[in-house]
């Protein structure tokens, strides 16, 4: 096995933390999905909308994301996306999170193609309750 191959083992990538990067380019995001981690932290980040977009179709087996400190216009394509099953969201100070984004966010799909951020379908209920994002941020 070349070193190449050793490198890009999926069992040596469970784990990213991009947190505090400046820019998260093409090749980045590219290297995310050739690595398919369960836990992605890109707190803090000046990802887009439509990076997170095209991150979060690609990554199915992600069961904790981190966008703390990240802006609503961006974290918002969680509600757009075909969404994994998520353990574990992390949106505290997320800029500009309102209760009804909040609402958004964790409301069923229509059309009942993004499972994975309905209350029904997580463990992480308790995270997200209006209360506990309202009291993180004015602290």
């Amino acid at each position: 096995m070349s070193y190449y191959s050793r490198c890009c083992d999926k069992r040596l990538w469970t784990q990213i933390d991009l947190s505090r990067q400046r820019s998260i380019t093409p090749p980045m995001l590219s290297s995310i999905i050739r690595r398919q981690p369960v836990s992605l932290n890109l707190g803090y980040t000046n990802i887009s909308k439509k990076q997170l977009m095209w991150l979060i179709n690609r990554l199915q087996g992600l069961l904790e994301l981190n966008v703390a400190g990240c802006s609503w216009s961006s974290v918002s394509a969680l509600c757009q996306s075909v969404c994994p099953c998520l353990r574990l969201l992390d949106l505290s100070w997320v800029e500009d999170l309102k209760d009804s984004h909040l609402k958004e966010l964790l409301a069923p799909p229509s059309n009942d193609t993004r499972s994975g951020l309905s209350l029904t379908h997580t463990h992480a209920q308790p995270m997200f309750t209006e209360s506990a994002v309202k009291t993180e941020k004015y602290l």
